[in-house]
């Protein structure tokens, strides 16, 4: 009797855990059934339309991205000829310590000169490169011969300068070291290509300065113990002629230093030789423009 007591209690418990467990597994059935219907790979997506205008509106984005960084590209391409530029003016307003070289020539009446200095060159210390100046040439009686000649020259000079600026600038290079290496290669050959006559008058219808001029002369210097003033032009240096402020210095800078070297300068239209300690000479050094000196 006391069993068949318990027994619908127990029935009774064991039916409502089972009630409990079959609507806890249908609501579990729904719940995932209604996920799964919601439930589409990202591909398959469709945009909303305000989706699909913030596509396009990202796609506008980008092309503005690209223009700006193609200007910005134009503009430090731009900067970087201008620093250029710069970086060599700077480099002859601090070179104090140049070496000079080569031929000892006779500087040329200019149409703007008084008679009583017909011997002394005009000079402009504020010249810019410029294109190729066949007249300046032909008017200071040099043959049309060579002033062709001369022009080839520099076309073809300038030409390559552009092919390795387009090279860099296409293999990640411009204005680094490799570039600037091979500028210099390149003028170096040209250099050897002609004589000393003929690159002061390259220089000359260029546009650029080829003549060196004497600043403040430091008082106990090589400079100042073998008499330079200042306003001397600094033509060779040991029998080497010198057009720029870095020649000067690699020709002072070889050899034994102290050994005693001849240095030719122009004073009043007069050339003079003086004797210099090998070594820094001691004078400020003007990168300025002249006429063509002649034999």
């Amino acid at each position: 009797m006391r069993r068949s007591l318990h027994a619908p209690k127990s029935w009774m418990t064991l039916r409502s855990g089972l009630i409990v467990g079959i609507a806890l597994g249908l609501v579990g059935s729904i719940v995932a059934s209604h996920l799964m219907s919601h439930l589409v790979w990202p591909s398959k997506l469709p945009l909303s339309p305000a989706e699909g205008s913030s596509s396009k509106t990202s796609t506008i984005s980008l092309e503005r991205l690209a223009s700006d960084l193609e200007s910005e590209v134009q503009a430090r391409t731009k900067l970087a000829d201008r620093i250029r530029e710069l970086d060599i003016e700077i480099s002859n307003l601090r070179s104090p310590n140049p070496g000079v070289a080569t031929s000892t020539l006779e500087l040329t009446e200019s149409p703007k000169q008084t008679e009583s200095a017909q011997a002394q060159p005009a000079f402009d210390e504020n010249a810019e490169s410029s294109d190729f100046d066949d007249e300046v040439l032909l008017s200071r009686g040099i043959p049309a011969s060579e002033v062709a000649r001369l022009r080839d020259l520099w076309e073809e000079h300038e030409l390559e300068r552009a092919t390795i600026a387009d090279r860099a600038l296409r293999e990640g290079w411009f204005m680094q070291n490799r570039h600037r290496k091979e500028l210099a290669q390149l003028d170096q050959e040209l250099r050897e290509e002609i004589d000393d006559e003929e690159y002061d008058r390259y220089l000359y219808a260029t546009g650029e300065p080829n003549r060196l001029k004497a600043g403040d002369v430091i008082r106990g210097s090589t400079a100042s113990e073998a008499g330079l003033q200042r306003g001397d032009f600094i033509l060779r240096y040991d029998d080497v002629r010198v057009f720029k402020p870095g020649e000067l210095l690699l020709a002072s800078s070889r050899g034994q230093i102290g050994e005693s070297v001849p240095v030719v300068i122009l004073r009043d239209g007069i050339e003079q030789t003086v004797q210099v300690r090998r070594g820094p000479l001691g004078v400020m050094i003007k990168h300025i423009r002249g006429e063509p000196l002649r034999d």
